[in-house]
């Protein structure tokens, strides 16, 4: 699992909804799995995942961290 930073981006511009969260990953790293939700990626959208249900297009990244001290 992989601490991932999740927007919905159907209906909005870059204010949608998000969540930071743990996401499960498929084995072909093809589909994510996050909140009960399963997306498969996606090129020319807005974002780069679709909810498989809802067709509704999400952006979703890998979060990381700085040690800057």
């Amino acid at each position: 699992m992989k601490l991932m930073y999740v927007e919905l981006k159907s209906g909005y511009n870059d204010d949608g909804p998000a969540w930071i969260g743990w996401v499960r990953e498929s084995k072909t790293g093809r589909t994510l799995y996050f909140n009960g939700h399963a997306f498969q990626h996606v090129k020319g959208y807005a974002g780069n995942y679709v909810d498989v249900e809802t067709d509704e297009v999400y952006w979703i990244c890998l979060l990381y961290t700085s040690d800057a001290a």
